[in-house]
């Protein structure tokens, strides 16, 4: 059996995917805010339930299943890679297999926002209040700063992986970019001004910076897969 599959044709689907989900979803919110003193009911049920199939900020939407979908294509085409470098001898898959887990965290993280929950009592706990509680009490801290913590563990390895290693390092870059830039801007405006249009332009953003960061690591994956050597018995050739 073999499927084949092309990374740039493949790109392209996210891509696309992705714009439609960011522009339904960007439009159901800032629509929802213009028309929230019209007596347009009829506008208001359509932009409303447009929202919550779309919105990148809600939970339990097609928007939610497509970015729980990206970090589960990472972590089984790093499991691949994985898979596929062992026979070799390579030292680095372990390093492959590692995140392939982290990424099934990922998702998880992405289905079930946890942490949130697991922060915000150890905030109370030493007692901190007002600006500095909302800053930490972030959807994307915890894992953004895991992630940071892995990106410097993972510095040497990455820097031997070449055109791979680089788009890796860009990606990661871009994704944190928002989820701990945009998203620690976000709160902190949302602490001080009310949830305004500047904010859910803001939040949009943050949220396609993330899906975009994910777009630039599959794409990079398929190619480094390009260049394998298949190990398996059933043959995903990828080109």
């Amino acid at each position: 059996m073999e499927i084949d599959i092309e990374a740039d044709r493949a790109t392209r689907w996210l891509c696309a995917t992705a714009a439609g989900i960011v522009c339904l979803s960007a439009a159901g919110s800032v629509g929802l805010h213009w028309l929230s003193a019209s007596p347009d009911m009829t506008m208001h049920s359509s932009l409303r339930l447009l929202d919550r199939a779309f919105s990148v900020e809600g939970k339990r939407n097609l928007a939610t299943l497509f970015c729980i979908f990206l970090p589960v294509a990472a972590a089984v085409l790093f499991r691949i890679i994985a898979r596929n470098t062992r026979p070799r001898g390579a030292p680095e898959a372990g390093y492959w297999d590692a995140l392939a887990l982290l990424f099934v965290g990922v998702a998880l993280v992405e289905a079930w926002p946890f942490y949130a929950r697991l922060l915000w009592p150890g905030v109370q706990l030493v007692g901190l209040s007002g600006a500095t509680a909302t800053l930490l009490h972030l959807a994307w801290a915890v894992p953004g700063l895991v992630l940071v913590g892995l990106a410097v563990l993972y510095w040497r390895f990455l820097r031997h992986q070449g055109t791979t290693g680089r788009a890796m390092i860009l990606a990661a870059g871009i994704f944190l970019a928002g989820a701990l830039g945009m998203e620690t801007l976000g709160t902190w405006y949302l602490g001080r001004h009310p949830r305004d249009l500047l904010y859910l332009v803001a939040s949009t953003f943050e949220e396609a910076l993330e899906i975009a960061g994910m777009i630039l690591l599959i794409r990079a994956l398929l190619r480094h897969l390009a260049a394998m050597p298949s190990a398996d018995q059933v043959v995903i050739r990828f080109r």
